[in-house]
């Protein structure tokens, strides 16, 4: 199964980070620590990977084709878009179709989420990055990663996504 992401070989510049985060529960989201600078996850765009695990989650890196992948999404603030599906999914309020979607089939009900990251960021520190080649790369990287699900689960990839 995937763990390192090598979705921008070629390109003139490379992604900092080349793995999802490992799984952490969603009650714990905001607790993630990216491994390059040890910075909070939720303050960087990104992709994410939704997951529901009755029992353990799977240690290490998140595999984005593990059979539990809900949704799959992107932000330019993590934090702010896990926040705007919290709302929707168990707080009933507008601002996430995903959460929406969420909130109907798991009747809002957070138990086994789990949740993990890849920040998408190119620069060679902390502060500066290429808003053109975030967005981008964030972008092709969530589609891909539906396509490669629905490939992986035979054509029909079960997500909540409907974008």
């Amino acid at each position: 199964m995937p763990s390192k992401i090598d979705f921008d070989a070629g390109a003139a510049v490379r992604c900092c980070f080349d793995e999802f985060t490992p799984w952490v529960p969603w009650a714990k989201r905001a607790d993630q620590k990216e491994a390059k600078w040890n910075y909070a996850v939720a303050t960087y765009p990104g992709v994410y990977l939704l997951a529901r695990f009755d029992k353990a989650c799977p240690a290490g890196p998140a595999d984005y084709l593990a059979a539990g992948v809900v949704y799959i999404g992107e932000g330019r603030n993590l934090g702010r878009r896990w926040n705007q599906f919290d709302d929707s999914a168990f707080a009933a309020k507008s601002g996430h179709s995903g959460g929406w979607a969420y909130r109907r089939k798991y009747g809002g009900v957070a138990s086994g989420l789990h949740v993990a990251a890849l920040p998408t960021w190119f620069g060679k520190d902390l502060h500066v990055s290429t808003e053109d080649w975030t967005q981008a790369y964030r972008l092709y990287v969530e589609r891909r990663i539906v396509w490669e699900i629905t490939v992986a689960r035979g054509g029909a990839h079960g997500l909540l996504n409907r974008k």
